[in-house]
């Protein structure tokens, strides 16, 4: 995060507090937005420049998703879009930062691959973690029958 994003602050800029409710953030940035819209101020920058502050303000506090974001990292992490995390690449740590961050309620995409399922299906049964698991194939019936407790866990 640059020296720059710190000095923003989206709440300062729609003169809202930062535990205003949407319809606050929504009529504050209304009134903002109507008296520095370009069409209003015809060749005035300064306008122009504040309206465009005021969007990208209204942009990440509007949504529930970039305001906790937001709030939590600065303007630079409401403007990052997550992408999937493969957390069987990381370990034990992998359950901590997944844990830590699903709490917090930050949405982190998450792709756990069968290592880590079979992880989990042997810490259930209390088998070893090396323990073998059966690959499923789309569209191809089994029979069988499967405890509650492993049918919890497998592979697609």
């Amino acid at each position: 995060m640059s020296g720059k994003d710190t000095m923003i602050d989206y709440y300062e800029i729609l003169g809202v507090e930062k535990n205003a409710t949407e319809q606050q953030i929504k009529n504050n940035y209304r009134k903002l937005a109507l008296k520095f819209h370009p069409d209003r101020n015809p060749g005035d920058q300064k306008a122009a420049e504040q309206f465009k502050k005021i969007s990208i303000a209204y942009a990440v506090l509007s949504d529930p998703n970039k305001r906790r974001q937001y709030d939590l990292s600065g303007p630079s992490g409401a403007l990052v879009d997550f992408e999937g995390i493969d957390i069987s690449e990381m370990g034990g740590i992998g359950r901590v930062f997944g844990a830590l961050f699903s709490k917090l309620g930050v949405p982190i995409p998450t792709q756990i691959g069968p290592k880590v399922l079979s992880q989990a299906r042997s810490l259930c049964e209390g088998t070893p973690t090396d323990a073998k698991y059966i690959v499923l194939k789309e569209g191809i019936p089994y029979d069988g029958s499967v405890s509650k407790q492993v049918s919890k866990f497998g592979i697609f």
